[in-house]
């Protein structure tokens, strides 16, 4: 299958650094989000209202901005 079809992505605790991705959004039959516990920062891209499978998200331990 392609990435489109992923349905749970988890990249927690992989010392990851920048903003997420607003191109995640694309993955629309995600259903698990979890990027917790990575040195993310900015704001969550207001394309992820698009995510509308999405049942779990999981962003603690970030250091994440915004509204």
């Amino acid at each position: 299958g392609a990435l489109v079809d992923l349905t749970h992505l988890s990249v927690s605790r992989n010392s990851l650094t920048g903003t997420i991705p607003s191109e995640l959004s694309n993955l629309t039959k995600l259903e698990f989000l979890a990027l917790n516990e990575n040195q993310l920062s900015g704001s969550i891209p207001l394309s992820f209202g698009s995510l509308i499978n999405l049942k779990q998200l999981y962003f603690h331990d970030n250091q994440l901005s915004g509204s």
